[in-house]
């Protein structure tokens, strides 16, 4: 390894062998190699009569964008592409964590220097954090070949492992229809909503492009005063709604017989989730006695009613 200065237009971007991450922000590197220079130079080789890359595409992105002309870099010698990658490997992992979409990438980065499966499984599993199974394998691979707007979202929300297998369960025509569901939602409901959405379409036997379009879904889409969380919310709330139907209609009916009784706002009763036991949860808050005898009257007086009778009896009955 030698350093060196290159012309910037010297140096293939096309050639992506060495590649794995494709989403990134520049800001923080901008500002630093104004301040103080570029520290830590780019390593590229020479591959069929020009430089590419082997590792510091952000680095060389942010030159360009600085308008440079010439950069510093780092010449490997090592003619053996897939040595030069598991090197660079090793190098970044002591550097920092890689993310989902990297580790897909370097899997399949890997499979296609001709690393045997065994070794992919037993060896680098484990050095990125993942467990040495084939089916974390296969699953990885199958992330690292999913389109790019969708990867593109996987990175920007920040996806869960568990999110993105649940996503991969659609064709990746009905992965595009998710997209704008998915975006404005965090982690947990992004699971959610996947995980409803597919069984939904398992039981029903139809597509998730064909609940999208129902008539509910698409009122909601076309609602311009809702936001874009608003819309996610709410179509997610009826999917929900469409997979558990009888848990809807336990959960309507007990709200609205709390109605009846003028049940007080002050004290949350909730029966247990999807209603799987016959007890129901009572809370409330206070800080003086006085406060505490005032919620046991009110309580007092809903349980003399016999709407409220007729609450115990409908759903521990």
């Amino acid at each position: 390894m030698r350093k060196d200065y290159l012309l910037l237009k010297d140096i293939s971007l096309k050639d992506e062998r060495f590649r794995i991450s494709h989403f990134f922000s520049l800001d923080k590197l901008l500002l630093s190699i104004k301040k103080v220079g570029l520290i830590n130079p780019p390593m590229v080789v020479f591959r069929d009569s020009q430089y590419i890359i082997a590792s510091g595409w952000k680095r060389v992105f942010a030159c360009q964008k600085l308008k440079w002309k010439r950069i510093p870099v780092y010449i490997l010698n090592e003619q053996d592409d897939k040595e030069i990658f598991i090197k660079i490997l090793y190098e970044n992992l002591a550097l920092r964590e890689y993310t989902l979409l990297e580790k897909a990438e370097i899997l399949l980065k890997l499979k296609k220097f001709r690393v045997e499966e065994r070794e992919l499984i037993q060896t680098y599993l484990p050095l990125l954090g993942i467990p040495p199974a084939a089916r974390f394998l296969e699953k990885y691979l199958a992330i690292s070949k999913v389109k790019k707007e969708i990867k593109k979202i996987i990175h920007e929300r920040n996806m869960s492992f568990v999110a993105v297998c649940l996503l991969l369960k659609f064709e990746s025509k009905e992965m595009l229809f998710l997209i704008p569901l998915l975006k404005p939602l965090g982690q947990n409901k992004q699971k959610e909503l996947l995980e409803d959405l597919y069984e939904l379409c398992q039981r029903n036997r139809i597509s998730a492009k064909d609940i999208l379009q129902l008539k509910d879904i698409q009122r909601i889409q076309k609602d311009e005063k809702l936001s874009h969380i608003q819309k996610a919310e709410r179509i997610r709330l009826i999917i929900k709604r469409k997979r558990y139907p009888t848990v809807f209609r336990w959960a309507d009916a007990f709200q609205e017989r709390l109605k009846k009784i003028s049940w007080p706002d002050e004290i949350t009763i909730k029966p247990a989730p999807f209603f799987e036991s016959e007890h129901l949860f009572l809370s409330f808050s206070f800080k003086t006695r006085d406060e505490f005898l005032d919620k046991l009257q009110k309580l007092q007086a809903v349980a003399q009613k016999k709407e409220f009778s007729e609450i115990l009896t409908h759903f521990n009955g």
